[in-house]
């Protein structure tokens, strides 16, 4: 029982700094901590140029497109009490993985040695559930 309210607040702590994107109506954009899956957060902490911008801009429609209806289920079940669907936070966690590597390979050396670092700052419980930033 506790493994399943970690894994919820795991799903928690990632999507909450992604209502503060403006999805509005229970959308999301992404999820993560800090910098993650916003555009303008993105782009001051690894200095994206225009096309760097353009290209992170798709990654994050990407995952949000994969993973927004997965997101509202996750949400709905949660608020009902029911219990967390392994299958489903795996979507969100391979989705995520996904948006991190096609991120960092949009990335210069100097911009991927400033993505590593952010992701050695995150806290240990998020490296299990889909990386960081």
């Amino acid at each position: 029982m506790k493994t399943r309210y970690a894994l919820l607040a795991m799903m928690f702590v990632a999507a909450i700094p992604l209502s503060a994107q403006g999805g509005g109506g229970g959308r999301r954009n992404g999820g993560g901590g800090g910098a993650a899956m916003n555009i303008d957060n993105l782009t001051t902490t690894y200095k994206l140029t225009a096309d760097q911008k353009t290209a992170a801009e798709a990654l994050i429609k990407t995952y949000t497109t994969a993973t927004q209806a997965t997101q509202a289920w996750m949400r709905s079940e949660a608020q009902a009490g029911g219990a967390q669907n392994a299958d489903s936070l795996k979507k969100i966690t391979d989705a995520r993985a996904t948006f991190d590597s096609g991120f960092k390979a949009l990335l210069t050396a100097p911009q991927a040695q400033v993505y590593d670092s952010v992701q050695k700052a995150q806290p240990v419980r998020r490296r299990g559930g889909g990386g960081a930033i």
